[in-house]
């Protein structure tokens, strides 16, 4: 994410397999250790990761491997639905140590409004698209049926009361959704004030794109395929923000 939170979408990867089996987890391991080249030449790690202990049938195993990598950044969490729920805080469990849960439903409401923007700025969302608006890196229309599956309704509590909740529809799948809350819950667990932290970060660091001189072996470029093409930009996004004004 940039300044205004303004973000970018680089990649998105599923990964099956059994989670109670090694694979997964190492090729997981590989992901972490990618690095992505801008177009000027600068290399782009992942500086945190949130790991989803889901519906605690695995929570030990992946305590435990998070604990294990947190020098690379890596945590584990877990969502908690409802108001006024903080965006990210540590879990007081003594058995979850450095488990960090998530306020997911302010999220949510956040990237569907994101979703809406429609000139990059504060809060817009580039996605990544190649020649004549195919999609790549994963940005697959599935991709972006599962970023707009949840629609978000009123309900009334057992006192009464009218409260927002998000509602999935049956069979449907919200990985993407899942994916993005989590990375936005990662960018708060690297700084407590994590909106500073960008501007400092983006006022300091001159990110112009220029033609990369020499791309390391392993690395993959992800300069912008919008300076080359800005009208794909908007068409892709309308896909998106197409199914998040439903709302």
């Amino acid at each position: 994410m940039g300044l205004g939170l303004e973000n970018w979408l680089i990649e998105y990867t599923e990964f099956w397999g059994d989670p109670r089996q090694g694979e997964v987890w190492n090729r997981i391991d590989d992901l972490l250790s990618r690095r992505w080249s801008y177009g000027n030449g600068k290399k782009l790690k992942i500086s945190r990761a949130g790991v989803d202990t889901g519906d605690g049938n695995l929570s030990p195993q992946i305590l435990s491997y998070c604990n294990a990598r947190q020098a690379r950044g890596v945590y584990a969490v877990k969502g908690q639905g409802g108001d006024r729920i903080p965006l990210v805080r540590p879990s007081k469990n003594a058995r979850e140590r450095q488990l960090f849960l998530v306020g997911v439903d302010g999220i949510k409401a956040d990237i569907m409004s994101w979703l809406r923007i429609d000139k990059p700025g504060d809060g817009y969302c580039h996605f990544p698209i190649g020649k004549d608006e195919q999609p790549i890196n994963g940005c697959t229309t599935d991709f972006f049926t599962m970023l707009t599956a949840e629609k978000r309704v009123i309900r009334q509590d057992k006192k009464g009361f009218s409260k927002y909740e998000w509602i999935k529809p049956s069979g449907a799948r919200n990985e993407a959704l899942d994916v993005f809350v989590y990375s936005r819950a990662a960018l708060r667990i690297m700084s407590p004030n994590d909106e500073l932290m960008l501007k400092r970060l983006f006022l300091s660091v001159p990110w112009e794109a220029k033609a990369a001189s020499e791309t390391d072996k392993g690395d993959i470029d992800i300069t912008p395929q919008e300076r080359k093409k800005p009208k794909n930009r908007v068409n892709i996004n309308a896909r998106a923000r197409a199914a998040a004004l439903t709302l």
